[in-house]
């Protein structure tokens, strides 16, 4: 969805923006959970290295490792494909205002949606 006016979008809307709050931070929960719980029982205990999986000097736990360069994996690759993504939007953004040939003299520039981009793929990074 192509958002133009930010103004007049459903986005705005309080009751619609809580509503997908609270679903990802349940989602965020559950998988949380189920990922300890697995390390729970896959371990006996659960380690300490947790928070810093790349200073376990004995390799006594090699679930973390695992699971910590999946999740770098898919985020530079969640990075890389939104920024694909929007690159193509912004494009045939451009073909379309073009081939309509706006009545206005006026033309919207696309500094907005560079912006947008920037900052959305700076705090994906951040991650």
């Amino acid at each position: 969805m192509v958002v133009l006016y930010p103004v007049e979008t459903i986005f705005k809307d309080i009751n619609f923006v809580l509503k997908y709050i609270f679903r990802i931070f349940v989602l965020a929960a559950i998988l949380s959970c189920c990922l300890t719980i697995l390390t729970w029982f896959l371990t006996d205990e659960i380690p300490i290295f947790l928070c810093s999986p790349f200073v376990d000097l004995t390799k006594s736990v090699t679930l973390v490792p695992i699971l910590t360069w999946i999740i770098v994996v898919t985020q530079v690759g969640v990075s890389v494909s939104v920024l694909i993504v929007y690159i193509s939007l912004i494009m045939s953004l451009k073909k379309s205002q073009q081939s309509l040939k706006e009545a206005t003299s006026r033309k919207q520039s696309h500094l907005l949606l560079f912006i947008q981009i920037f900052v959305v793929s700076c705090s994906n990074m951040i991650c």
